[in-house]
């Protein structure tokens, strides 16, 4: 192979607006695989909701990105039970 050098500018955009960072699928079987999608190698917590008035949050499970960015878990909520989804990023401190 040959090489090439060159120069590349990345700008980093902030702000507050909300990102799809999840993909769920529905396996057929009850259960639903959820991607996710962020930063490689960074530690998140994948969390579930059963209704949006009030949300209230339950950890379905802690887990960090591998060098792509990416994580997938499968989840079975009880028969009958529908489950909204959120990933959060986890603080490493100071």
């Amino acid at each position: 192979g040959q090489s090439a050098t060159g120069t590349v500018s990345v700008a980093v955009l902030a702000g507050s607006e909300l990102t799809e960072n999840l993909s769920i699928a529905d396996l057929g079987n009850g259960s639903y695989q959820i991607d996710v999608f962020g930063i490689p190698n960074t530690d998140y917590t994948l969390e579930y909701t059963v209704g949006l008035t009030p949300p209230l949050w339950n950890l379905l499970t802690p887990f960090t990105t591998d060098d792509l960015g990416r994580f997938q878990q499968v989840d079975t909520p009880p028969v009958g039970q529908s489950r909204f989804y959120r990933t959060d990023w986890t603080d490493p401190g100071p």
